[in-house]
């Protein structure tokens, strides 16, 4: 099976950072007003609430994702692993969305 060409059909990733950029996840300063855009140094992060994270340094903006703080370990909203990473910022998510 030959992959999609990248000209006709866009790939997952350019799709992912369409959204991210649309939604204004791709900044690290506030956008616009409410709790979304408010990101905080993920040291103050609280433990068991599902929480919007990022990665945000000199690489850039990646892996924007819902995830839950467990004790110093970061896992998927729906408990079924954690993550190999330490997110750099977080915000609250929008009420009644935790995934």
């Amino acid at each position: 099976m030959q992959p999609p060409d990248p000209a006709v059909a866009p790939s997952f990733l350019s799709q992912v950072f369409r959204r991210m950029r649309s939604e204004n996840l791709m900044s690290s300063q506030p956008i616009g007003s409410g709790p979304i855009h408010d990101w905080q140094p993920i040291a103050t992060a609280p433990d068991g609430v599902p929480v919007l994270t990022k990665i945000d340094d000199s690489n850039g903006v990646r892996n924007a994702q819902p995830l839950l703080k467990r004790g110093r370990l970061w896992w998927f909203t729906d408990d079924s692993m954690y993550v190999y990473y330490t997110p750099t910022h977080w915000c609250s998510l929008p009420e009644g969305r935790s995934r």
